[in-house]
């Protein structure tokens, strides 16, 4: 079982893909169907790279802590004037993803962020980095929305890991994909904790500019075991929202399993909402089984805010 559990971390499978365009809305996560690999595997490189911004050479690695936004940031609506960063992290048998949530376009229809999964310490040449551009109109990606960078080969070539530095290369793809969207660094409102209107776990709100979102949430889940003996059946979310008395509209419908999922979580998520509040990004954390203890990781929904 640990050798089918690494052999679907070493392929990439552990996440699933966004259906394609002509599909129902769908919760972006990092998918393996646009997905780009190696060096050269941006799915579209148009749009100049930004060379003048200095930054780059730390913000290709979101573990660096010394960049990282505060988590008690959440919860506040001051503006922020750099994309909001949280660094990979340890906790107990569990390792976070490093999350950088750089902002919006400026229509305020997209918003990008990115993901760092340093592996699992089962190989030698480990690290992925995900950027994810999604159209919160739709709950799509935008054109040529996704874009990932990993190693050729999980072992090394000579000696060498190919690409030799991962964050160098990523740094150039990401940067085109930014430009490409006209995602404007920073100038974004901090992330939002989410409430517990109860103890159940299964209802919440989160406060945006223009109105208080209304959340339910549950999770179909075979539980850690069960996926451990069946890594292909995963556990599935759904999420609903309102505001006010209004209609519950179903975000996210509890039909997408996905592989090596056991867990999803909206204690360790927060919601970015457009400088205007019409839009917003939810984000879920997502526990995967890794080849030793857990992989959180953090996806999302984007939707328009109903008008109060």
């Amino acid at each position: 079982m640990r050798a089918l559990l690494l052999a679907l971390l070493l392929a990439g499978c552990t996440e699933t893909a966004v259906e394609t365009p002509d599909a129902p809305p769908a919760t972006p996560d990092a998918g393996d169907t646009a997905e780009a690999t190696g060096a050269t595997g941006a799915t579209d490189t148009a749009g100049a790279a930004d060379a003048t911004d200095a930054a780059d050479a730390t913000d290709a690695t979101p573990a660096d802590a010394s960049k990282t936004t505060p988590a008690h940031a959440a919860g506040t609506l001051a503006p922020l004037t750099e994309p909001f960063r949280q660094p990979t992290t340890h906790k107990a048998s569990s390792t976070y993803d490093g999350f950088i949530f750089w902002g919006w376009s400026e229509d305020g229809f997209h918003y990008a962020f990115e993901t760092f999964d340093p592996g699992p310490g089962a190989v030698e040449c480990e690290g992925r980095y995900d950027l994810f551009v999604v159209d919160a109109r739709s709950d799509k990606y935008a054109e040529a929305g996704h874009v990932r960078i990993k190693h050729d080969e999980p072992e090394p070539t000579g000696g060498v890991c190919a690409p030799k530095d991962l964050a160098g290369a990523w740094t150039s793809m990401r940067n085109a994909a930014l430009a490409k969207h006209h995602i404007v660094r920073g100038a974004l409102l901090g992330p939002q904790a989410y409430q517990a209107v109860d103890e159940s776990g299964a209802r919440w709100e989160v406060t945006g500019p223009t109105a208080t979102l209304q959340l339910q949430f549950s999770v179909d889940t075979p539980g850690r075991d069960g996926v451990m003996s069946a890594p292909g059946a995963g556990a599935s979310y759904t999420l609903k929202s309102r505001v006010g008395g209004g209609e519950w509209t179903t975000i996210e419908p509890g039909t997408r399993k996905r592989e090596t999922v056991h867990d999803y979580s909206l204690r360790d998520g927060f919601g970015f909402f457009s400088r205007d509040g019409s839009h917003a990004a939810l984000f879920v954390s997502r526990t995967h089984l890794s080849f030793e203890g857990d992989r959180v990781t953090y996806m999302s929904n984007g939707i328009p805010v109903p008008t109060p």
